[in-house]
Parts: C-alpha cells; structure tokens; sequence
C-alpha cells in the first residue's frame, strides 16, 4: 500500500481523486485530501459488476 500523506498531496496540483483498490483507506491522509478538494474512494468486489459463466 502506497502511504499518501499531507506533504505528498501539497506536490500534487492537479490531483482530483485518489481511489484505494482493495480494503480500507489507512494509508490516505483523507483530512488533507477533503482540505485540497481531492476526492478519495475506495470500490469494493461488490459494487464491480459480476460475469455469470454458463
């Protein structure tokens, strides 16, 4: 897991959104990310849509 803190988010200008794949947003400073105006999400194995194999 890649640790995104206060002092990495000040370097990103341009950044929008940090989406975290797999469990949990530990590693996500999300207080700095909500002050920069920087999304965060984390998408779970239930809201990807399934493929049925007949």
């Amino acid at each position: 897991m890649c640790k995104v803190d206060a002092a990495l988010l000040a370097t990103a200008d341009r950044l929008a959104l940090i989406q975290q794949a797999g469990t949990g947003l530990e590693g996500i400073d999300i207080a700095a990310a909500k002050q920069r105006g920087i999304m965060v999400c984390c998408p779970t194995a239930q809201a990807m849509p399934i493929r049925w194999r007949n």
